[in-house]
């Protein structure tokens, strides 16, 4: 296999041509004796013996380096010079190492004094960008799966109404084209929110500090339920205040999971994703920097994934369940009301009715009588369901939680 770096030499303008007269003293000869093939020859010290010349303007030379066979053909047109350098080996880490090798003794070496090189087709940076896409693939999808996790967990099925700012959702809705019904849109929009987001508009989601509109609402009634004689403690006032102080979903719902500062961390990723993504200059510090950072980050945002299923999953059942028992006791308590009073009606019926068994059976009175007692038993259940319920429940989601 082989792969290709090619450049092209623009002379510099500030470097200025040799001249000599011919023997009549009349024409010009532009005589350049530090030409971008000379200076290639001396760099590599091509002899004789690996010089190829195929032609007036074209120049071809054949070495090895890196247990690689390297050929480098050189176009000479006007005064710009081509510059192509293939090598072939059997692995693509050996053809890299050798293109880096070649990379940077011509990009320290005296021809940039003189000329400007362009790199036109860099296979090196391709390698690289070839090699980390997969890791950056896996940490952003990681990330927007923790994303999914945190907001319908926290907002439910409106969860990208509920905090996420009209900018975004215009952007997000803009890039899903979504078509049919206002209701299909929405179903569009709530199945695919987080993978409409490019990677601005996730650290626009995350670290952009606002109000939500539960906040802000939240605010509104404070305001309109102020009374002119009301007053405040000190610590009120601060708790107060600090409720109303504009906060990024980072910091409202990540940061317990992750308390470190990462939002360098992430810009540092978009800037090399950036070059990534739009097939610009990797190189191998580069792809090491990268590899690093993207390792670090998604070790972070796996934990995090981690205690949202395992810890916050029991705490919101939890909350729910919570709320859940005044209804639950409630309940319970209409039922014992009814089976008490039923009881007390069994009982008084049991009453009248015991002369009419007097010549029956003993075994038919006496059943009627065992079931007229354990109702009216009911009547003396001191019935608490908060009592009776809640050891039970809790000592179960501990369980639950540490599974």
């Amino acid at each position: 296999m082989n792969l290709t770096n090619s450049y092209i030499f623009l002379k510099s303008p500030d470097k200025k041509d040799f001249q000599v007269k011919n023997s009549d003293g009349k024409e010009i000869i532009h005589i350049d004796i530090d030409s971008v093939m000379l200076q290639i020859e001396k760099l590599f010290n091509i002899t004789s013996n690996n010089k190829n010349k195929s032609s007036w303007y074209i120049h071809c030379y054949n070495f090895s380096i890196e247990d690689c066979n390297v050929e480098i053909k050189i176009h000479e047109i006007k005064n710009i010079t081509y510059v192509d350098v293939i090598s072939t080996a059997k692995t693509k880490t050996q053809i890299i190492k050798s293109l880096e090798q070649i990379h940077d003794k011509i990009s320290e070496s005296d021809i940039q004094k003189k000329y400007i090189m362009i790199v036109s087709y860099d296979a090196i940076s391709e390698h690289y960008c070839n090699k980390i896409y997969p890791k950056l693939n896996e940490f952003e999808r990681n990330l927007r799966h923790l994303l999914s996790k945190i907001y319908t967990l926290n907002f439910g099925i409106e969860y990208y109404n509920t905090t996420v700012n009209k900018d975004l959702r215009a952007k997000a809705k803009e890039s899903l084209k979504a078509k049919g019904s206002p209701s299909k849109k929405r179903i569009e929009m709530t199945k695919k929110f987080f993978y409409n987001l490019n990677y601005s508009g996730i650290q626009s989601l995350l670290f952009t500090k606002q109000l939500t509109q539960i906040e802000e609402k939240a605010i509104n009634e404070f305001i309109s339920n102020l009374k002119p004689d009301d007053k405040f403690t000190g610590k009120e006032i601060r708790d107060i205040i600090e409720s109303f102080v504009p906060k990024s979903d980072w910091e409202r719902l990540f940061k317990s999971k992750i308390p470190d500062d990462i939002e360098k961390m992430i810009d540092d990723v978009r800037n090399y994703r950036n070059s990534i993504m739009h097939c610009k200059f990797f190189f191998k510090d580069d792809y090491n920097q990268c590899k690093k950072l993207i390792a670090k980050l998604n070790r972070k945002v796996l934990k995090a994934i981690d205690i949202t299923t395992n810890e916050d999953f029991a705490e919101k059942n939890w909350q729910e369940l919570m709320a859940c028992i005044p209804n639950i006791t409630e309940t319970f308590e209409k039922f014992y009301e009814i089976m008490a009073n039923a009881g007390k009606k069994l009982v008084q019926i049991n009453q009248k009715l015991a002369p009419l068994f007097e010549n029956k059976t003993w075994e038919t009175n006496n059943m009627f009588k065992g079931i007229a007692e354990i109702v009216s038993k009911l009547s003396n259940i001191n019935f608490s369901m908060p009592k009776l319920f809640l050891p039970l429940i809790y000592n179960q989601t501990n369980d639950d939680t540490n599974l």
